[in-house]
C-alpha cells in the first residue's frame, strides 16, 4: 500500500519539511518555557490578560491580513501550504477564535501572503 510521502509532489514533500521544522521550533519553545516553569514555578505570562484596546488593534491586524490574502487571490489552503500552519488553525485566527496569536504565528501567516510583519510603539 502506498504512503502519503509516496504520491506527493514536490511541493507537498516541501511544506511537510517546513511544518516539521515549525514544529521542532513550537516544541522547543514549549520545552523552555516547562523548563521556566520548573525553575521558578510560574511561567512570566500566565494570568495575564489582553486589554480591550489590545484586542481591538489585534482583530484588526487579523482582519488585515484576511484582506490582503484575499486580495491576493490565495486561499487559506494556500496560506496553509506557504507558513505550515494547518487550515483549521488559520480559519480560527481569522474569525476570532485564535484570541491570543504568537508573534510567530503572525509573521508566518504575513510572510505566506507576500508581507512582511513590523512593530512599532505609539
Amino acid at each position: 500500500m502506498a504512503t502519503k510521502t509516496d504520491t506527493a509532489t514536490p511541493a507537498q514533500a516541501a511544506a511537510r519539511v517546513k511544518q516539521a521544522g515549525f514544529r521542532a521550533e513550537a516544541r522547543a519553545i514549549r520545552e523552555a518555557l516547562e523548563d521556566e516553569r520548573r525553575e521558578t514555578g510560574k511561567i512570566a505570562t500566565t494570568g495575564e490578560t489582553t486589554e480591550p484596546d489590545d484586542a481591538i488593534a489585534t482583530a484588526r491586524f487579523i482582519g488585515g491580513l484576511r484582506r490582503h490574502r484575499e486580495q491576493a487571490g490565495l486561499s487559506l489552503g494556500d496560506v496553509a501550504g506557504r507558513s505550515g500552519i494547518d487550515k483549521a488553525s488559520l480559519s480560527r485566527l481569522e474569525n476570532g477564535l485564535y484570541p491570543n496569536p504568537t508573534i510567530g504565528t503572525l509573521a508566518r501567516y504575513a510572510r505566506a501572503i507576500g508581507k512582511r510583519l513590523t512593530l512599532d510603539l505609539e
